[in-house]
């Protein structure tokens, strides 16, 4: 492999980070990333301020790291570090937040996340990505009554269907449809205030301004909106306060005329540990249901996918994709991206004998039954350990050598992540298990018996699950 700079790797990360994170975060987070330099043992990067920097770290280190070293895997592990840019608006908006630490208590990330949150809003940040529309959401029988009804939302917001309810599974296009709701309502009237928020948001916001003494700003903040979009919304139950709180705020939206949307996994009357009076009211406006797609939609959704994303990609293998993956959208998405990754780490065309490749794991589960336990069962007979020898912290050679190969079977079949994988055995560190998975591979290329053990131990795992 030809040495990278640190522009060139961070090029790779983004455009395999893009397809694992959502695109709200990615957009939000990752566009103004700089790559500074590439050292013998880290990636450093430059955010344009401490906010970011804390975000990123929290929420994506760990996936960046993951990535980079799947990039270099034979360049040794790499870790992560970020850096501030210097400039004198990042100098004077944290001096503010820093300069009382010297004489009072120093003041709370979530604070200061609060104030910068409270910044944005009063800016007219309203959290829409702009990417999700109603003329790129692919209509089938799945979803079409969910998005004519919220067509007609955004084009008459609070005068019919208020709250619109939509529930389905996971990454059927609920929050595809709620964005393009905010997004069409802001493109007819940009003075309206619009917002959308997940219900953890929503609580999160609640909490800070609770102990910030905030709550008026709070009250005033999703009070006087025209739109209020609230994302899983069956996470509020069991969740007395953010309960009471949203109570008196849909009932203020609803009767001076605002829109209200919502969104759930499940219908109103299936979500427990919610107050009757709540889902009485999520079932005042129209509740819209969306399924699975079928196999037409599915191909059009992948294709609506390769177009924007400018991937050149045969009918023969979107229709493949399409037959092997049956699922959710997400999930369709997700497999596409794998393939796009796989072919541009590779530098290979895409065609149905590398898609093939990359899904012989999901073509060879199709109806059978794959979990860890299976995994670590047939790991531990293979090499007649324990099951418990083997989760322990043992080193004994034999012992790790069946830990290690487990780890790379569990990564490898069922793309666990690290930290995942980690806690399997006993809580060990993900960079413990990132190299465990590395020594198993390097092995497999420089033996080729040792490969063949590894792929008879993965047939037998595969075939007969059932």
């Amino acid at each position: 492999m030809e040495e990278m700079n640190a522009v060139e790797v961070w090029k790779r990360i983004l455009k395999i980070l893009k397809w694992n994170i959502n695109e709200t975060d990615y957009n939000s987070w990752m566009l103004n990333v700089k790559p500074i330099d590439l050292t013998e043992d880290k990636l450093i990067l430059e955010v344009d301020n401490k906010f970011i920097k804390d975000r990123i770290e929290s929420k994506f280190k760990e996936k960046i790291i993951e990535i980079l070293n799947e990039i270099l895997i034979l360049k040794g592990y790499k870790d992560l570090e970020f850096r501030i840019k210097e400039n004198e608006d990042n100098k004077l908006f944290f001096q503010k937040e820093e300069e009382p630490i010297k004489q009072e208590k120093k003041e709370s990330k979530q604070s200061k996340q609060y104030k910068i949150q409270q910044n944005l809003f009063s800016k007219g940040y309203y959290n829409l990505n702009d990417k999700y529309l109603f003329n790129n959401f692919i209509v089938g029988k799945s979803n079409e009554f969910a998005h004519a009804a919220s067509e007609a939302v955004a084009n008459a917001p609070g005068k019919v269907y208020n709250p619109l309810f939509i529930y389905g599974g996971v990454g059927l296009g609920k929050t595809h449809l709620m964005h393009a709701i905010g997004n069409s309502v802001l493109k007819n009237n940009s003075n309206k205030k619009v917002y959308y928020c997940s219900s953890e948001q929503f609580t999160n916001d609640l909490i800070n301004s609770l102990k910030n003494d905030k709550m008026m700003e709070f009250r005033s903040k999703y009070r006087k909106l025209d739109l209020l979009l609230i994302d899983d919304i069956q996470f509020i139950a069991g969740k007395d306060s953010t309960q009471e709180e949203f109570f008196h705020t849909f009932n203020e939206l609803h009767q001076a005329g605002k829109q209200i949307v919502l969104s759930s996994d499940r219908p109103p009357k299936e979500i427990d540990n919610v107050e009757k009076r709540l889902v009485s009211r999520f079932e005042w406006g129209l509740i819209a249901d969306i399924q699975q797609p079928d196999y037409e939609t599915r191909v059009a959704i992948l294709s609506k996918k390769a177009e924007m994303e400018n991937i050149k990609i045969s009918k023969e293998v979107l229709e493949f994709i399409a037959e092997t993956i049956n699922s959710n959208i997400r999930e369709l998405e997700g497999n596409l991206n794998r393939i796009v990754a796989k072919a541009s780490i590779l530098k290979k065309e895409i065609n149905i004998d590398l898609v093939k490749d990359v899904f012989y794991d999901v073509v060879k589960r199709n109806n059978k039954v794959v979990n860890k336990d299976k995994i670590i069962k047939v790991v531990s007979e293979y090499y007649e350990i324990s099951i418990e020898d083997m989760i322990s912290s043992k080193r004994k050679k034999d012992i790790a050598k069946s830990r290690q190969v487990a780890m790379y079977l569990l990564r490898d079949i069922l793309s666990e992540s690290f930290s995942a994988i980690g806690g399997i055995f006993g809580g060990k560190d993900h960079t413990t298990v990132m190299h465990s998975v590395s020594k198993i591979e390097k092995d497999m290329k420089e033996n080729k018996y040792f490969e063949k053990d590894i792929m008879s131990l993965k047939e037998k795992i595969l075939n007969n699950s059932n």
